[in-house]
């Protein structure tokens, strides 16, 4: 259980940062 707790923060920085990424994508082709 100690592999499933150290990935759950690793899921969730991805996920925001995968998000973050694509909206700055929409921003730039907005412009």
């Amino acid at each position: 259980m100690g592999q499933v707790f150290l990935l759950l923060p690793v899921l969730l920085v991805s996920c925001f940062l995968s998000q973050g990424a694509a909206m700055e994508n929409q921003r730039l082709f907005n412009i």
